[in-house]
């Protein structure tokens, strides 16, 4: 799992925010908005994609997705 901070997230910002919160992932920082051009833009954050093994998009959610959830769904996929 990685997150990725949009184009205009304060790199500060992300990183006060990813430590502050314990997150248990990596966060990149798409500078220039190319990550989100990839996958079809981003009309609003959070947002989730779920890529499986094969380089398929399996899920494109917006807004929070829990724990539980996403251990749902990546399960099937292991």
């Amino acid at each position: 799992m990685v997150g990725v901070a949009m184009s205009f997230d304060r790199p500060d910002n992300v990183l006060k925010v990813s430590r502050g919160e314990g997150l248990p992932y990596p966060v990149a920082l798409d500078l220039n908005g190319e990550v989100a051009r990839a996958f079809g833009g981003i009309a609003g954050t959070p947002t989730s994609i779920l890529v499986d093994g094969s380089g398929m998009v399996v899920l494109r959610r917006q807004g929070p997705l829990d724990a539980a959830k996403l251990e749902a769904l990546i399960g099937p996929l292991l």
